[in-house]
């Protein structure tokens, strides 16, 4: 099992090798997306998690689910409890050799992007107990590496699909995905406001680095991550200053100034409504 630190162009799975693999994070899940298929397993901490279009808040127990070619991320909400959780990622073509008409009603639909997993299963919920005892076995399978494992993870997999199947949580599609074409050439942007987030960035300017007239590029980054591109870096703004909030003693003014807003106001609403809370609640 390997720690987890995600990137953008982060080889999750060696092709060669046997194609499910199993993370531990204790940190910040930066954004990224991969054609593999994720389940998130917290285990300490809380956070929020961006899948896709959708945030979901997630505590201890609770499991996520993205979806391949999704976008996502996930940032902690409390300093005083450390966030760490599971990764586990999974190539659909594991199932592409089982030749079993029983198997492909429920790989093949996921595979071909025709279903969807749920975002979230959490305590509570009639699949919970099965769904988090298979992942558990997947996690110990992946990380024991026992004789035969290879089996034991397509079987537990296979078991867990089939309870996600069974309590009607494997959904039809009913939105399109951004396809490869589109991630891939917002990534460097994506990189780009990374690097200068505390700089005044432009819809023209953005649209300029992905050669795109500005018109079209706001239709295509709202499609492909949910968001105008001003949201989207008024966003990453206030992660930046949330982390140095937990991290320094500089006051609230220099933080905003330092990521690139111009009015502690307006840094102080925005924050609010990313947040759910004031900047003042993220000090130690």
């Amino acid at each position: 099992m390997n720690d987890l630190q995600l990137h953008e162009k982060t080889v999750l799975i060696d092709p060669a090798a046997f194609p499910v693999n199993v993370f531990l994070g204790r940190r910040t899940l930066g954004l990224h997306w991969h054609e593999h298929y994720e389940m998130i397993y917290v285990t300490r901490g809380e956070a929020v998690f961006r899948i896709g279009q959708q945030r979901h808040q997630a505590g201890p127990g609770d499991i996520l689910f993205v979806n391949g070619g999704e976008l996502h991320e996930g940032s902690s909400l409390t300093h005083a409890e450390p966030l760490e959780y599971y990764a586990l990622v999974y190539d659909p073509a594991l199932f592409e050799q089982i030749d079993d008409p029983h198997y492909r009603e429920i790989t093949v639909p996921l595979r071909e992007g025709r279903w969807s997993f749920p975002p979230k299963v959490s305590p509570g919920a009639d699949a919970y107990p099965a769904v988090r005892r298979y992942l558990e076995g997947l996690i110990e399978e992946c990380s024991m590496k026992q004789t035969a494992y290879e089996a034991g993870m397509k079987s537990l997999l296979a078991l867990l699909l089939t309870v996600l199947a069974r309590h009607g949580l494997l959904s039809e599609t009913g939105t399109s995905r951004p396809d490869e074409r589109t991630l891939k050439r917002f990534m460097p942007l994506f990189d780009y406001i990374d690097a200068h987030y505390g700089c005044r960035i432009t819809v023209e300017e953005a649209a300029r680095l992905v050669s795109l007239s500005p018109y079209h590029f706001c239709k295509l980054f709202k499609r492909a991550t949910g968001q105008t591109f001003v949201s989207f870096v008024n966003e990453r703004r206030v992660n930046k200053a949330e982390e140095l909030l937990r991290s320094t003693d500089l006051p609230v003014t220099e933080i905003a100034e330092r990521v690139g807003f111009g009015s502690v106001n307006y840094f102080d609403r925005v924050f609010k409504k990313v947040k759910r809370c004031p900047p003042s609640a993220r000090r130690k």
